[in-house]
């Protein structure tokens, strides 16, 4: 059976229309760094694939009750960097699993060379998901849904205070929320990697049911 491990992809931009709302808690700040994407409902903006980050602050979430399985995009950031300027060198595809017991991330490579198109199919997927076209979903082999569901276990203690819900993430201790609401679509997971120079990862998944793909 595959297994899911770290890769960096190049991928396709995705849209979510409309302003941002006035954010508040840990990743308030985020979000304002984010303010640099256009995301009015007639933009054109290249990266507005990140749109939804500028409604994080939404603070803590309310764990779902059986384990969820959710792709999404990963970005790398300097600190203080515009995300505009690493959204094409530094964006990967990420898996976050998330249940009443905990939450892991993993990002997620090809095991070989041929997989590559079926993971590029995947950010399509996504891309049409977050930019809320009509019947829409993330599309996925069963091979990589065999992959995902085998690393669905041993999941990292959900700690949650007054401002925030936080768990161990890939690298550094991860913030997650759920943010609602938006402009478009469904419900999107936000999480953020803090490192210990300032720089951080942001990562996006529509909270939406993989689709499997007919063989």
């Amino acid at each position: 059976m595959r297994r899911v491990v770290v890769v960096a992809l190049s991928v396709f931009t995705l849209a979510c229309g409309g302003g941002a709302s006035t954010p508040t808690g840990p990743l308030a700040e985020v979000a304002k760094q984010f303010g640099t994407i256009d995301c009015s409902s007639t933009s054109t903006d290249e990266d507005r694939s990140w749109c939804a980050v500028t409604h994080a602050g939404s603070g803590p979430i309310t764990a779902p009750g059986n384990t969820k399985v959710r792709m999404g995009l990963t970005l790398a950031l300097r600190p203080s960097e515009d995300p505009k300027a690493a959204v094409l060198e530094r964006t990967t595809l990420s898996a976050l699993f998330i249940d009443a017991s905990g939450a892991k991330l993993l990002n997620v490579q090809p095991s070989a060379a041929a997989d590559m198109n079926d993971l590029i199919g995947v950010v399509m997927s996504i891309a049409s998901t977050l930019k809320c076209v009509p019947y829409s979903s993330v599309l996925v082999t069963k091979d990589l849904s065999d992959s995902l569901k085998s690393e669905s276990t041993d999941l990292h203690t959900l700690s949650t205070d007054a401002t925030a819900t936080v768990f161990q993430g890939m690298n550094t201790p991860a913030i997650i929320e759920r943010v609602e609401d938006l402009p478009c679509g469904g419900p999107v997971y936000i999480t953020l990697e803090t490192a210990t120079d300032g720089g951080m990862s942001v990562s996006v998944f529509p909270d939406s049911d993989l689709t499997i793909l007919p063989q």
